[in-house]
Protein backbone atom coordinates (compact mmCIF):
# COMPACT_ATOMS: atom_id res chain seq x y z
CA UNK A 1 0.00 0.00 0.00
CA UNK A 2 1.47 3.28 -1.11
CA UNK A 3 0.94 6.31 1.14
CA UNK A 4 -0.03 9.53 -0.50
CA UNK A 5 1.48 12.85 0.47
CA UNK A 6 -0.80 15.68 1.51
CA UNK A 7 -0.83 18.73 -0.73
CA UNK A 8 1.52 21.59 0.16
CA UNK A 9 0.12 23.89 2.88
CA UNK A 10 -2.70 21.42 3.59
CA UNK A 11 -3.88 21.40 7.16
CA UNK A 12 -6.46 18.81 8.17
CA UNK A 13 -9.43 20.48 9.87
CA UNK A 14 -9.89 17.34 12.01
CA UNK A 15 -6.34 17.00 13.31
CA UNK A 16 -7.40 18.05 16.85
CA UNK A 17 -10.55 15.92 16.89
CA UNK A 18 -10.90 13.32 14.13
CA UNK A 19 -14.48 12.02 13.64
CA UNK A 20 -13.08 8.68 12.35
CA UNK A 21 -11.23 8.16 15.68
CA UNK A 22 -14.15 9.02 17.99
CA UNK A 23 -12.97 12.60 18.43
CA UNK A 24 -9.40 11.78 19.46
CA UNK A 25 -6.67 14.11 18.29
CA UNK A 26 -4.70 12.61 15.39
CA UNK A 27 -1.45 14.18 16.66
CA UNK A 28 -1.98 12.72 20.13
CA UNK A 29 -2.82 9.30 18.69
CA UNK A 30 0.30 9.40 16.51
CA UNK A 31 2.50 10.38 19.49
CA UNK A 32 0.99 7.52 21.52
CA UNK A 33 1.66 5.15 18.62
CA UNK A 34 5.30 6.32 18.38
CA UNK A 35 5.78 5.93 22.15
CA UNK A 36 4.25 2.45 22.04
CA UNK A 37 6.52 1.50 19.14
CA UNK A 38 9.57 2.82 21.05
CA UNK A 39 8.59 0.91 24.21
CA UNK A 40 8.06 -2.33 22.28
CA UNK A 41 11.48 -1.97 20.63
CA UNK A 42 13.04 -1.28 24.05
CA UNK A 43 11.19 -4.26 25.52
CA UNK A 44 12.55 -6.58 22.81
CA UNK A 45 16.07 -5.29 23.46
CA UNK A 46 15.71 -5.80 27.21
CA UNK A 47 14.31 -9.31 26.72
CA UNK A 48 17.27 -10.29 24.55
CA UNK A 49 19.66 -8.81 27.13
CA UNK A 50 17.84 -10.72 29.86
CA UNK A 51 18.19 -13.99 27.97
CA UNK A 52 21.92 -13.36 27.50
CA UNK A 53 22.33 -12.58 31.19
CA UNK A 54 20.40 -15.70 32.19
CA UNK A 55 22.62 -17.84 29.96
CA UNK A 56 25.74 -16.19 31.40
CA UNK A 57 24.40 -16.67 34.94
CA UNK A 58 23.78 -20.36 34.28
CA UNK A 59 27.30 -20.73 32.87
CA UNK A 60 28.81 -19.00 35.92
CA UNK A 61 26.80 -21.21 38.27
CA UNK A 62 28.07 -24.29 36.45
CA UNK A 63 31.66 -23.03 36.70
CA UNK A 64 31.16 -22.24 40.40
CA UNK A 65 29.82 -25.74 41.06
CA UNK A 66 32.76 -27.30 39.21
CA UNK A 67 35.30 -25.20 41.12
CA UNK A 68 33.57 -26.02 44.41
CA UNK A 69 33.68 -29.73 43.58
CA UNK A 70 37.39 -29.49 42.68
CA UNK A 71 38.11 -27.62 45.91
CA UNK A 72 36.27 -30.21 47.99
CA UNK A 73 38.09 -33.06 46.24
CA UNK A 74 41.46 -31.39 46.80
CA UNK A 75 40.58 -30.69 50.43
CA UNK A 76 39.57 -34.32 50.98
CA UNK A 77 42.86 -35.54 49.46
CA UNK A 78 44.80 -33.67 52.13
CA UNK A 79 43.22 -35.71 54.91
CA UNK A 80 43.01 -39.46 55.33
CA UNK A 81 39.74 -40.40 53.68
CA UNK A 82 40.10 -44.17 54.22
CA UNK A 83 40.61 -43.85 57.94
CA UNK A 84 38.17 -45.97 59.91
CA UNK A 85 35.65 -44.01 61.88
CA UNK A 86 36.03 -44.17 65.63
CA UNK A 87 33.31 -44.58 68.17
CA UNK A 88 31.24 -41.46 68.79
CA UNK A 89 32.59 -39.46 71.72
CA UNK A 90 31.16 -40.20 75.11
CA UNK A 91 29.30 -37.47 77.02
CA UNK A 92 32.27 -37.18 79.39
CA UNK A 93 34.58 -36.38 76.45
CA UNK A 94 32.20 -33.75 75.17
CA UNK A 95 32.47 -31.83 78.44
CA UNK A 96 36.24 -31.41 78.07
CA UNK A 97 37.31 -28.24 76.25
CA UNK A 98 39.05 -28.82 72.95
CA UNK A 99 42.84 -28.82 73.06
CA UNK A 100 44.41 -25.84 71.33
CA UNK A 101 46.65 -26.27 68.31
CA UNK A 102 46.55 -28.24 65.08
CA UNK A 103 44.62 -31.52 64.74
CA UNK A 104 46.31 -34.69 65.94
CA UNK A 105 48.92 -35.88 63.46
CA UNK A 106 49.42 -32.48 61.81
CA UNK A 107 52.64 -30.51 62.14
CA UNK A 108 52.48 -27.52 64.49
CA UNK A 109 52.59 -23.96 63.25
CA UNK A 110 55.14 -21.69 64.86
CA UNK A 111 56.12 -18.10 64.51
CA UNK A 112 59.40 -17.52 62.66
CA UNK A 113 62.50 -16.59 64.66
CA UNK A 114 63.07 -12.83 64.48
CA UNK A 115 66.02 -11.75 62.29
CA UNK A 116 67.52 -9.57 65.03
CA UNK A 117 67.27 -9.06 68.79
CA UNK A 118 65.54 -5.83 69.81
CA UNK A 119 66.57 -5.93 73.46
CA UNK A 120 68.20 -8.18 76.01
CA UNK A 121 66.68 -8.52 79.47
CA UNK A 122 68.86 -9.71 82.31
CA UNK A 123 66.81 -11.53 84.95
CA UNK A 124 68.61 -11.91 88.31
CA UNK A 125 68.48 -15.25 90.12
CA UNK A 126 66.06 -15.47 93.05
CA UNK A 127 67.39 -15.28 96.61
CA UNK A 128 65.05 -18.04 97.81
CA UNK A 129 64.15 -21.28 96.01
CA UNK A 130 60.52 -21.11 94.84
CA UNK A 131 60.00 -24.84 95.49
CA UNK A 132 61.63 -25.58 98.86
CA UNK A 133 62.11 -22.04 100.23
CA UNK A 134 65.83 -22.71 100.83
CA UNK A 135 67.94 -19.56 100.98
CA UNK A 136 71.29 -21.29 100.42
CA UNK A 137 71.32 -21.07 96.63
CA UNK A 138 74.52 -21.35 94.61
CA UNK A 139 75.14 -19.31 91.42
CA UNK A 140 74.58 -21.04 88.06
CA UNK A 141 77.22 -20.32 85.46
CA UNK A 142 75.16 -21.18 82.35
CA UNK A 143 73.11 -18.53 80.51
CA UNK A 144 69.69 -19.54 79.17
CA UNK A 145 68.28 -17.95 76.03
CA UNK A 146 64.57 -17.95 75.24
CA UNK A 147 64.67 -17.98 71.43
CA UNK A 148 66.17 -21.51 70.99
CA UNK A 149 63.32 -22.85 73.12
CA UNK A 150 60.94 -22.00 70.28
CA UNK A 151 62.53 -24.65 68.09
CA UNK A 152 62.08 -27.55 70.50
Amino acid sequence: MKLRQAPVNFECPYQRACPHMDGISARWAFSVFQEQWRLERQSRTLESDLEQLRAENEQLRTERDQITAQFRALHRKQFKAGKARTQPPSPADLEKPKKRGPPVGHPPWRRPIPPHVDRTVVVPAPNVCPHCACSALLPYAETVEQIPDLLT
